[in-house]
């Protein structure tokens, strides 16, 4: 019986006849739409573990769910189960087919660092139909994606009704397709396929519920900061700033997804002159804030002569008081942001300020996607010539930082300003990849990694950084006690 195994996947609109054995799939979830969750894929194996078929969904908006789906024998009188694989997704989260690489969740005890790598895989199994090897080329990436097995059993003359849910606890923890076990929710993290959560019973869809929208919205501002309002996003990206030196580089890729709550965030980096009203209000910041006495520097030839702040005020050059203050170390930043009742952000707030805040998409750059400018930004200022971050000054433009409120393009469509140029950010967060064990514990709301560690995360370009260190992904990673004149940093506030 040749066709005995074979299967076929129909969109719900249409489904086999009546007489044969088939299943009405009922695909729920209550991750954001789309920002988290824009595409369905669905593969079905038979009783042997042959694969049979697969398809792929579009699935961009919550009307779409829930998604259903037919899967039935193309013979009357078969009777069997079948094992339905769901995977779900947001767009441009996939990774090329190399086979089943089964890469297990890193266990409680594992290391915060610790990447379980993938295997490389053996191209095995392969989907052939009709002789015919139509094995897709893509597979979803796991680091982003539910994945849920299912077992259905497919009888002559019934249609079933399986209801299921993917659900935004499970994102990132690959089904084992060996031992046939995958993520249910929070309390079943690896269950073995069952027949479902239940009858469709048509219910209205739960997408975005995993967004508590009550604890979206931002607390008021102070008058220096401003709202944004919490959301979804897919954190990291590709992008690598080619300036840096590979030591410094801290891996964006693979993504990883993140809700955010409600946060508001200074408008500028924190400024010389606001520190020194700090300092006034009894701010002691201990080691790691370094005074430059000297003028500024015009080249870079001295390190430290680009440090911004002083001691005391210069009456003949008070406009240095309100450049970003630099060469600050992590903890000294940290601290002024918690006398100030903030903290700094965690990557995952100081990305989304920085890349979707006020849009619809997430954009490359803080201002959108257009090339950057050097009318507009503040980068490519160095004299020293290192992998185009001269390009600026080659063309005139000083070196070194300007003030804050002359920058005219470097706004995001919240009137955050200088999140790529200036000076680069401290965050929170050790600088780890998205999916070290750190990370993939952290969870979806507000992932923080936040292990020890003798290095910390620095976001976003300075007056010295090439076009690739402006985007909103780009990572660094320096010595938490470091101080450099191309660092600052800006504090954000929570509930």
């Amino acid at each position: 019986m040749a066709l005995a195994c074979a299967l076929s996947l129909v969109p719900a609109c249409t489904s086999g006849p009546a007489p044969f054995p088939q299943a009405a799939i009922s695909v729920d979830t209550d991750l954001p739409v789309p920002r988290l969750a824009s595409r369905l894929r669905v593969d079905v194996y038979d009783d042997r573990g042959a694969w049979r078929s697969s398809r792929d969904f579009a699935v961009r908006d919550a009307s779409n769910f829930p998604a259903s789906f037919v899967i039935f024998f193309p013979d009357e009188g078969r009777t069997g189960d079948v094992l339905v694989r769901l995977r779900l997704r947001p767009d441009d989260a996939d990774r090329d087919y190399r086979g089943e690489r089964y890469r297990a969740f890193p266990a409680a005890d594992a290391p915060a660092e610790a990447v379980v790598r993938a295997p490389a895989g053996d191209d095995a199994p392969r989907l052939v139909v009709n002789g015919a090897d139509v094995t897709p080329p893509f597979e979803p990436l796991p680091e982003v994606t539910v994945d849920r097995l299912l077992r259905v059993r497919l009888a002559p003359g019934v249609t079933s009704h399986p209801r299921v849910m993917l659900r935004a606890s499970c994102m990132g923890r690959m089904a084992n397709l060996a031992d046939g076990t995958s993520c249910i929710d929070a309390d079943r993290p690896y269950a073995p396929a069952g027949t479902g959560d239940g009858e469709d019973d048509g219910r209205p869809t739960a997408a975005g519920t995993s967004l508590a929208l009550d604890a979206m919205d931002p607390p008021p501002p102070p008058p220096s900061a401003v709202a944004v309002r919490g959301g979804a996003l897919l954190l990291g990206g590709s992008d690598l700033g080619v300036a840096l030196p590979a030591t410094q580089v801290a891996p964006s890729f693979p993504p990883r997804a993140a809700m955010v709550r409600g946060f508001a965030i200074d408008r500028e980096e924190v400024s010389v002159a606001r520190l020194r009203k700090a300092l006034a209000a009894g701010f002691v910041p201990g080691a790691g804030l370094n005074a430059n006495d000297g003028p500024l520097a015009t080249s870079a030839a001295d390190s430290h002569a680009s440090c911004t702040y002083r001691s005391a005020p210069d009456p003949a050059d008070l406009g240095r008081e309100a450049l970003p203050l630099t060469c600050v170390g992590f903890d000294v930043a940290r601290a002024f942001c918690r006398h100030e009742a903030g903290d700094l952000p965690t990557e995952a707030q100081w990305e989304y300020a920085a890349a979707l805040s006020g849009r619809a998409h997430k954009t490359r750059f803080p201002w959108g996607n257009d090339t950057p400018t050097c009318e507009g930004i503040v980068f490519a200022r160095s004299d020293r010539p290192t992998a185009g971050s001269t390009g600026c000054h080659d063309r005139g433009f000083a070196f070194g930082l300007r003030d804050a409120a002359t920058v005219d393009v470097d706004i995001t469509p919240d009137g955050i300003r200088n999140l790529a140029g200036a000076a680069s950010e401290w965050v929170r967060g050790a600088p780890f990849a998205y999916d070290s064990a750190c990370y993939l514990r952290a969870g979806l709301v507000d992932p923080l990694c936040d292990a020890p560690a003798t290095e910390h995360v620095v976001r976003g370009g300075s007056f010295t950084s090439n076009e690739a260190d402006l985007a909103a992904t780009s990572r660094a990673r320096l010595p938490s006690g470091g101080s450099t004149p191309t660092i600052g940093f800006r504090c954000v506030y929570e509930r």
